[in-house]
């Protein structure tokens, strides 16, 4: 799966392909091999240029990784996420009134994005809020 990331994005382009589940056969039956397996992955990437890209080369990668072992595959794969990205003004407004509160060399306007998960995201997409979030360290 790693080989997406690095053969198919920009190092530009932040982009995680995470497992965080396997699941298949018994510790009770160690010597026989299970008829299914499933994995369960996560991706986060901050373009939707980038997120089809994910999706269309693992669906490929499986594929073709069951067509070579004579097995059959099943892909779900569910968009959940979407990129927070934060109103202009709300981020303006923010930023003043840390610099009041700090010196402005403390503020920085222009962090570098990262890839979290945060429901905020959705009510920032849909105008529910007009807003922004902000990270103090």
């Amino acid at each position: 799966l790693q080989t997406i990331v690095s053969r198919n994005i920009s190092p530009n382009n932040a982009t995680v392909i995470s497992v965080g589940a396997i699941q298949g056969g018994s510790f009770n039956s160690v010597n026989v091999m299970p008829s299914e397996i499933r994995i369960g992955c996560i991706t986060r990437s901050f373009t939707k240029l980038v997120r089809h890209i994910i999706e269309r080369r693992i669906k490929e990668l499986a594929h073709g990784l069951a067509q070579i072992l004579g097995c059959t595959v099943q892909i779900e794969y569910n968009r959940l996420g979407t990129t927070l990205v934060n109103h202009d003004e709300e981020t303006t407004r923010a930023v003043k009134a840390a610099e009041s509160l700090v010196d402005k060399e403390h503020v920085n306007a222009n962090a570098t994005p990262f890839t979290s998960g945060e429901d905020f995201a959705y009510f920032l997409k849909k105008d529910l809020v007009i807003a922004c979030i902000w990270v103090m360290e």
